[in-house]
């Protein structure tokens, strides 16, 4: 594939601008990969903090009303990760959270820890018990983390490939027509 790659310094001021196009992006996917890695540093079930109180809903995600101090809610996020924004992580929408709000909860949660200067200040949701029932399981959120960092890694690696063969089948060759030199 790279056979007919010459000396960098051989090339034509297109075919370098496009060679770095091809590395920034290379690099950028990779790295947004290694951002948005979910559930790094993920805790065993033992690890978790737990907090109860009323199970509410505040458009971004699951609140929790707190039943000792009402006017303290706590807001959790299922972004699993430090790279987050604050609509990025919702656990639930309204319609699949509506039969429970209101009623008494239990949630299992922790904070993720910052990486590369990137911080996460929501409580991440882990489990759900409503009224006893347990609504959202740590084996189904560890399994939920890993499958979607195995999607993104293939969604990555595509797009990386994909790339490469554009550079290398489409874009390479057509240079060659316009040399600038």
């Amino acid at each position: 594939m790279f056979k007919n790659l010459r000396k960098f310094s051989e090339l034509s001021k297109s075919q370098k601008i496009h060679i770095v196009i091809l590395l920034l992006t290379l690099f950028f996917f990779p790295s947004k990969l290694l951002l948005e890695w979910s559930g790094r540093n993920f805790p065993l079930k033992s690890e978790l903090h737990y907090s109860e109180g009323v199970l509410d809903y505040e458009g971004f995600g699951v609140t929790l009303k707190s039943i000792e101090e009402p006017s303290k809610d706590i807001v959790f996020s299922c972004h699993y990760t430090a790279f987050t924004t604050r609509d990025s992580g919702s656990c639930m929408d309204r319609k699949n959270i509506e039969p429970y709000l209101d009623k008494p909860a239990k949630i299992g949660w922790y904070f993720q820890p910052d990486f590369l200067g990137f911080s996460n200040d929501f409580p991440q949701l882990v489990t759900l018990e409503v009224e006893g029932e347990q609504k959202r399981y740590y084996e189904k959120t560890l399994k939920f983390t890993k499958d979607a960092n195995m999607i993104f890694l293939g969604i990555t690696l595509f797009i990386n490939i994909f790339w490469l063969w554009i550079f290398m089948k489409i874009v390479y060759p057509k240079d060659t027509i316009y040399e600038e030199k």
